[in-house]
């Protein structure tokens, strides 16, 4: 068992030596043996003549986390909403005042009643048609008119629930929308 730690460990260490050294590569580091990094002397092409290696007098490590030469986006003044952080963020929302008022429940409890019905009866209804096949192969094999039998008609059903599910929960989405611009008007107002 030690063996096999042994052997994991010195993958690892290897890894990490291997991504240490592919790091340093823009310093001009050309390979490293442990922790003696070579660094190239003379022309840049290796197949010339005149290249020769050389051991690094200083482990070039600490400049790998160091800053980049890329452009900020160059915004003069403030930056976009899509572009801060959490801590630059100027319109801070106190979400545990929002979250208690009643409008913001009844939109969660909008949204859920229709979300949740929606997706348990897609699920059932796209999972009917392998079970079905399954477990009542003589009623999915029942021919509806021609070749073209009852497993057939019922995948092809799917793309229309589907399309079906995606048209209501469009319209349910706009009353969503208009639930959540009340309360952005209701939120403006306190």
């Amino acid at each position: 068992m030690a063996h096999e730690n042994s052997g994991v460990q010195g993958r690892r260490a290897h890894s990490a030596r291997y991504a240490e050294c592919a790091n340093l590569r823009h310093l001009g580091l050309v390979g490293c043996r442990g922790r003696v990094f070579l660094i190239r002397e003379g022309a840049k092409n290796p197949r010339e003549g005149n290249t020769r290696m050389k051991s690094a007098a200083v482990d070039p490590t600490p400049t790998v986390g160091a800053a980049t030469d890329v452009a900020p986006l160059g915004h003069g003044g403030v930056k976009p909403a899509h572009e801060r952080t959490a801590d630059e963020d100027i319109d801070l929302v106190d979400w545990e005042r929002v979250v208690a008022t009643e409008d913001f429940k009844a939109l969660v409890a909008a949204k859920r009643s229709f979300i949740v019905p929606a997706t348990v009866f897609f699920v059932v209804y796209y999972f009917a048609l392998p079970l079905l096949v399954g477990y009542a192969p003589g009623l999915m094999e029942t021919k509806v008119f021609g070749v073209v039998n009852l497993a057939y008609l019922f995948a092809l059903s799917q793309f229309f629930m589907a399309w079906t599910i995606a048209a209501l929960y469009l319209r349910a989405a706009g009353r969503f929308d208009n639930m959540a611009r009340d309360l952005l008007v209701q939120l403006g107002k306190r």
